[in-house]
């Protein structure tokens, strides 16, 4: 049976005061099918007296959080000095773990919202779990979505503004009618990534155009070969927010005096 929570007129009001558009105040959380899941991965050299910038990521519906975990594991990104936070969807799905409950209405914006409300906890529950234990820049927070999870991704920007500072969007349909819509004050502040494929490439150009419209600023990678979220894909979104260590051949020469 579908369960969805009715929020307090509190907590609607907080909604509504985070949001830049049509939040839909009183549309609660559903009821996810187990518990939260998430999982981490650490820079090589991490050091607890340095603050990293955080990657939250959603993985693509009919999969899990190690598709996003094999992104690292795998060696698709090159050289990562970040926290790399990947969640795991909180619904079953016929195949894998899905943003969205099986017995939900996928038309439905207000079932859309509600699920997106169950990701929204998810990630409050993870994040607070992740800033207590590690060393987190909490003034640079990445959101990062794959297929599915961009729209859940986009969502938590546009709802919660003041908390995430970039975006990073892998084949993306566009922007849905169940996400607040684009403005300055949601938006305006947000570097964005899109990541596409040549297929994809004019949604992703009209999806950039009314992000960079309000202020953000934004880039479309174009995929060399296969999917978006290939090794090319993510290493372009590493560099555009400075998320890799350096190269030895990018440091700067060493000035160091030496003893004769």
């Amino acid at each position: 049976m579908l369960k969805r929570f009715v929020l307090s007129a509190a907590l609607a009001a907080l909604f509504v005061g985070c949001g830049g558009g049509e939040v839909m105040p009183g549309v609660g959380p559903f009821e996810p099918d187990g518990e939260y899941v998430y999982d981490i991965r650490l820079p090589l050299e991490y050091d607890f007296e340095e603050d990293y910038q955080l990657v939250i990521a959603f993985h693509d519906g009919g999969e899990s959080e190690r598709q996003v975990l094999d992104w690292w594991d795998r060696g698709l990104l090159e050289r990562p000095d970040f926290i790399l936070l990947a969640l795991r969807a909180p619904f079953f799905g016929t195949n894998g773990y899905s943003w969205l409950p099986r017995d939900a209405d996928p038309g439905s914006d207000t079932d859309r919202v509600a699920a997106a409300r169950t990701a929204e906890d998810l990630v409050y529950t993870a994040l607070d779990e992740v800033i207590a234990e590690y060393s987190v820049d909490e003034e640079d927070l990445i959101l990062c979505g794959n297929g599915s999870g961009a729209g859940i991704a986009l969502w938590m920007a546009l709802t919660d503004p003041g908390l995430f500072d970039g975006l990073a969007l892998f084949g993306s349909a566009g922007v849905p009618g169940w996400v607040p819509g684009v403005k300055e004050d949601n938006a305006g502040h947000l570097d964005v990534f899109l990541g596409t494929t040549a297929a994809a490439r004019a949604g992703a150009d009209a999806t950039a155009e009314r992000l960079r419209s309000v202020g953000a600023r934004v880039e479309v990678h174009v995929a060399d070969r296969g999917e978006a979220a290939g090794a090319d894909g993510l290493r372009a979104m590493e560099r555009f927010y400075s998320l890799a260590f350096p190269a030895s051949s990018d440091l700067p020469p060493d000035d160091t005096d030496t003893m004769p």
